[in-house]
């Protein structure tokens, strides 16, 4: 972009990409002083050491952080010379600008992931040792319920007890799980079924202090959720606009369809143009004033008094969106009251694809060598929702036997490593059978197993919990073109 000022720095001219990046027209802008595009972000003295440089003969560099026409902001960084005429006298000032929003906002990114980190690596550590004290507390309170069994006097407040230490654990294990990146257990949901169900729980705490209002359409997509940390999520906002009202005023809970904008794309990483579904908690009261705005997802912040929050909270809430491939947005933060938006991408085809979704796997074939638990049922739905045939096989001597039956039955085998079959098994398996695609499926990182799984093609990785389309591409790899 190009600018060119008189010496007071009204506009004279701007060349077409400052048109284009700006929204505003030649027309617009001429005669205008360049401070109207000001967004604020630099004091005086930033402007005071610009006007010094370029007054004096000197070249400026530096960065804006301007407002184009429809409001969004452009961070521009700027070379600034002044234009000199033939007498050696300073005329005017000559801009030249580069949009640079799109790499100022990926490094906040970074920073914020760098950040995220470090404390996750302390979350960890305090919470392993924690949860070594709450095991030992776990114990003496098993004891305890043995020996004073039948005893109506201390029945009561043991179970009590029980319930708080119990919830103390959970909590434990979500700091570890925060802290190590632990794998969530994340299955289909409808949102609005789980927001009934804490409406009709958790949320009655609050009728006596707030009024309640939900707005829960049917018909949504599923998404997929680790069902407890939304739980908490819900319940941190929740609790943060309950204690904004100080006690008094409504809270609107709303879920609904939408398409994810490429604000919201670059900001989080979500892919632009999927549908998701949003969540939005709303509140009646002061509301987030702007010049904090910026900072209520950093740890530690915090705006409550002295012991009465840690700052850990919406930054918790934040990493557990990102966490289960979602995102938090601050929508509004006015005089009126706060909204808060989450927002998680639904299923969406890949490029072209136009297959319904329980037609996508259509006539393939999958075993599951794997013991029955959870996850390996929820993965078992999910690959039957996209319309595979899904056969589960308790060990490999059921394996060997089914396979014995009829081979050309599968397509593909998922192998369960963390605690169904080991690598050297598979390894002899690959030997013998060397055409059946194989995947390997852990919840741990593909980091733990990567000097067995490099250089041994036909046997790829899985970590779960993973979206459909990881799997989907993952399965669409495996399986020779044409075989299906």
């Amino acid at each position: 972009m190009i600018v060119i000022t008189n010496l007071k720095g009204d506009v004279v001219y701007v060349n077409r990409s400052f048109e284009s990046r700006t929204g505003y027209s030649r027309e617009e802008v001429k005669g205008r002083s360049t401070q109207f595009l000001n967004a604020g972000g630099q004091d005086r003295a930033y402007f005071r050491i610009l006007w010094d440089t370029i007054r004096s003969g000197g070249v400026w560099q530096g960065e804006f952080r301007n407002r184009t026409k429809q409001g969004t902001i452009l961070i521009e960084s700027a070379t600034i010379s002044p234009l000199v005429d033939s007498t050696g006298e300073i005329g005017g000032f000559l801009a030249i600008k580069r949009d640079v929003t799109m790499q100022r906002q990926l490094q906040e990114r970074l920073q914020r992931l760098q950040k995220m980190e470090v404390v996750g690596q302390m979350a960890s550590g305090i919470a392993h040792d924690f949860n070594n004290a709450l095991a030992a507390m776990d114990g003496y309170l098993m004891m305890l319920e043995h020996d004073l069994q039948g005893d109506v006097r201390v029945d009561k407040h043991l179970e009590s007890l029980r319930n708080v230490c119990s919830h103390a654990i959970d909590l434990s294990r979500q700091w570890l799980g925060f802290g190590r990146n632990d794998a969530l257990e994340v299955f289909p949901h409808d949102l609005c079924d789980l927001i009934t169900r804490l409406r009709e729980g958790l949320f009655r705490s609050f009728e006596r202090e707030v009024t309640l209002e939900f707005d829960l359409p049917d018909g949504l997509p599923t998404v997929w959720v680790d069902e407890v940390l939304f739980d908490q999520v819900l319940m941190n906002l929740a609790i943060n606009a309950r204690d904004a009202m100080g006690g008094a005023g409504t809270l609107v809970v709303r879920a609904s369809c939408c398409v994810i904008d490429s604000v919201v794309s670059l900001r989080h990483g979500l892919p632009p143009g999927r549908e998701a579904v949003q969540v939005q908690v709303s509140d009646s009261g002061p509301g987030i004033p702007k010049e904090i705005a910026d900072r209520i997802f950093d740890p530690f912040f915090t705006t409550k008094g002295v012991d009465k929050g840690t700052g850990l909270g919406l930054y918790i809430v934040e990493s557990t969106m990102a966490r289960m491939g979602g995102a938090i947005e601050l929508l509004s933060s006015s005089d009126e009251g706060t909204t808060f938006s989450l927002i998680l991408p639904t299923w969406a085809p890949r490029a072209g694809e136009t297959e319904p979704r329980d037609q996508i796997l259509a006539n393939l074939s999958f075993w599951l060598v794997a013991f029955p638990s959870p996850w390996i049922e929820g993965m078992r739905v999910r690959l039957e929702q996209l319309g595979a045939a899904v056969e589960v096989l308790d060990g490999m001597a059921v394996l060997e036997e089914r396979f014995g039956q009829s081979s050309g039955d599968c397509h593909l085998i998922f192998f369960d490593i963390d605690q169904t079959v080991s690598l050297d098994v598979i390894e002899i398996w690959r030997g013998r059978h060397p055409s059946i695609p194989l995947i390997a499926v852990s919840r741990h990182p593909r980091s733990q197993f990567e000097e067995f799984l490099s250089d041994r093609p036909g046997l790829e990785f899985l970590r779960q919990p993973s979206r459909d389309e990881d799997i989907l591409t993952l399965i669409w790899e495996s399986i020779p073109i044409g075989r299906a």
